[in-house]
């Protein structure tokens, strides 16, 4: 990646948590089971207030108005994810590895940002990249602990 700006990066950012919601919301339309449907829908909703909350900090960071895209393609975060390999049905555990997975290749991404950048903007993606650490800790947790329904949870 040449260098990256950073309104760039915060943009980046951005639509990374954007493209996640979307991605989330699209699981979740295609569940047929309501536990499964469920969490992607919570997990959907954190992903737009975690797109909020960047907006908000990047703006303040950045000395000038962000750029109007991404400037690398958001979608490989989630796209890449090789727990899902568009199989037509796939279990509630398959779903939340899936999640994990994302999670994942996402505070990849926010780390491999940070090193990037110079200045204040580095706090901002390290605190992207341990935010999504906490949630792959609570998620792991709660893998340990769910049970599977006894019946399939996606289909396409």
């Amino acid at each position: 990646m040449d260098a990256v700006t950073i309104e760039e990066a915060i943009r980046n950012a951005i639509e990374t948590e954007r493209f996640s919601a979307y991605y989330y919301d699209q699981l979740s339309l295609i569940t047929e089971d309501r536990r499964a449907r469920g969490f992607l829908m919570k997990i959907a909703a954190q992903e737009r207030r975690h797109a909020a909350k960047v907006e908000r900090l990047g703006l303040m960071l950045a000395d000038r108005e962000l750029v109007r895209q991404a400037c690398v393609d958001v979608s490989l975060a989630e796209t890449t994810c090789s727990s899902w390999d568009g199989e037509e049905t796939i279990t509630y555990h398959k779903a939340l590895e899936i999640a994990l997975e994302t999670k994942n290749n996402v505070e990849r991404f926010y780390r491999t940002l940070a090193g990037l950048l110079r200045g204040e903007v580095v706090a901002l993606f390290t605190v992207l990249a341990d935010d999504e650490r906490e949630q792959i800790q609570a998620l792991e947790r709660f893998m340990r602990t769910a049970t599977p329904p006894p019946q399939r949870c996606l289909s396409h």
